[in-house]
């Protein structure tokens, strides 16, 4: 399989050698006996309250997958489809490097009656709205608070990370699509292009949107709530938006699995700029994944009937 060339292992040990790297190297800058007293006292309702927000997340990151394959009028499937597939590549996006795990298990989901060029621009597409919607909140967030941006040079990446969603967007939909010539990235390109401007600006666009927008505002949330049952001292929600959503970003740079160790990082150096200490925010950021990786279990477990009934319907029972 094409998937699992040369090429895909070699980068996918570096990620794994990379994850491992930063998490020892943030090990030995933290407090074991404090990690564990944050642990312990942890309030548990509010922990109950972050994972029925990211299990509602998976939810709905289930129902925009589906609006994307309505947009490129694939064949349809019932919604406990996308439940659990989107649960099983979350889940796989969390402990295995990215191209051998979420994008390999969403096309291999995708790819029975689904042509494999249309299968990759749905999952291309699924991750194209995820970056807008982040873009668009790190720039939300630098409007509101520019001197918090300016005072740590480290979070410009972020900035500029979300400045390229946009443009990359209009190279896609506006110039790649009036590219002349018939090679086969050409015609892909070009597909690819269209693809993406009908699902973000045609019928239905609207929902899209703010499905995608709503998505990262939970991830904000149930930060917020997981904030709360270690006690985040001096966090106020504007700041939350601009700190998290920055780390949340700063993750699509592929050197590491599920973002574990950038997203710690990040964190750390975004709440050590509100006098957060540093065991705090590794702890708020690991129990968001962990709990993360069990909402993408829950919700693999609602989307189990799909093995128990035919998945794939008619366009018109789709809905």
């Amino acid at each position: 399989m094409r998937f699992l060339s040369s090429k895909v292992l070699i980068i996918s040990v570096i990620q794994i050698a990379l994850t491992v790297i930063l998490l020892i190297a943030l090990a030995r800058l933290l407090d074991p006996a404090k990690l564990r007293q944050l642990l312990q006292a942890a309030n548990p309702v509010w922990l109950t309250v972050g994972f029925a927000i990211l299990v509602a997340q998976q939810i709905i990151s289930a129902e925009r997958w589906r609006l994307v394959v309505m947009a490129l009028s694939a064949p349809q499937y019932r919604m406990w489809f996308y439940l659990f597939w989107q649960g099983l590549s979350m889940l796989c996006s969390m402990v295995l490097p990215s191209i051998i795990g979420a994008d390999l298990v969403r096309t291999y989901a995708l790819s029975g009656p689904t042509p494999i060029g249309t299968v990759v621009r749905i999952v291309l597409i699924d991750r194209a709205l995820g970056l807008l919607a982040l873009s668009t909140l790190v720039i939300v967030s630098v409007l509101i608070l520019p001197r918090f941006f300016l005072a740590q040079p480290l979070l410009l990446l972020s900035v500029a990370i979300a400045i390229c969603g946009p443009l990359t967007y209009l190279a896609l939909t506006r110039l790649v699509p009036s590219l002349k010539g018939s090679h086969r990235l050409v015609l892909a390109g070009r597909q690819l292009g269209l693809d993406l401007k009908r699902t973000v600006e045609g019928a239905g666009s609207l929902r899209v949107i703010l499905i995608s927008l709503s998505l990262h505002l939970l991830s904000i949330a149930a930060f917020c709530a997981l904030g709360n049952a270690i006690v985040m001292p001096g966090v106020d929600l504007v700041h939350y938006l601009a700190i998290v959503s920055s780390a949340l970003l700063v993750t699509i740079i592929p050197i590491s699995i599920g973002g574990w160790g950038i997203r710690e990082s990040a964190l750390i150096i975004g709440f050590g700029m509100q006098s957060v200490e540093p065991e705090r925010a590794f702890t708020l950021s690991a129990i968001f994944g962990l709990l993360v990786m069990l909402s993408c279990v829950v919700v693999a477990v609602f989307g189990i009937p799909t093995f128990f009934q035919k998945p794939v319907e008619d366009l018109a029972d789709a809905r």
